[in-house]
């Protein structure tokens, strides 16, 4: 079952995406508001452009591969 605060967080990173898309605010201002480096910023962009709302969703954590 998914989680119900995860996909809460999720629509709130794509709302901040989206004004970073539409140009209401800067990479630098988001990353600033919200404590996070821009790196991060342009990760949830991309993740965001690939694969929509699904991609904000927090990752798998566990043993990777190998």
């Amino acid at each position: 079952m998914k989680n119900h605060h995860a996909y809460q967080l999720a629509a709130m990173k794509a709302d901040i995406v989206e004004q970073i898309f539409d140009g209401s605010l800067s990479v630098s201002e988001a990353a600033r508001t919200l404590k996070k480096s821009r790196p991060t910023m342009y990760s949830w962009m991309t993740r965001y452009r690939e694969n929509g709302i699904d991609g904000l969703l927090p990752q798998k954590t566990g043993p990777k591969k190998g």
